[in-house]
């Protein structure tokens, strides 16, 4: 039986990925902190004007995993 992941699954584990990567950079100290959380900031404002509601409220959930590694 195979099972197929519907848009969402595939966006959350694509999400997923990226935390792990971000926590990795950062606790090596390849990671900019500071660009980094500028460049947070950038996007959220481009899902404010281009997204629709459900991205930004998951970009916001986001946030605290990416910015606390």
């Amino acid at each position: 039986m195979s099972v197929e992941f519907g848009a969402h699954e595939k966006i959350f584990a694509l999400f997923t990925a990226n935390v792990a990567l971000v926590r990795t950079l950062s606790e090596s100290g390849a990671l900019d902190r500071t660009l980094f959380i500028e460049q947070l900031s950038a996007a959220r404002q481009w899902l404010i004007q281009h997204g629709e509601k459900g991205a930004l409220t998951a970009f916001d959930e986001l946030i605290p995993m990416l910015t606390d590694a």
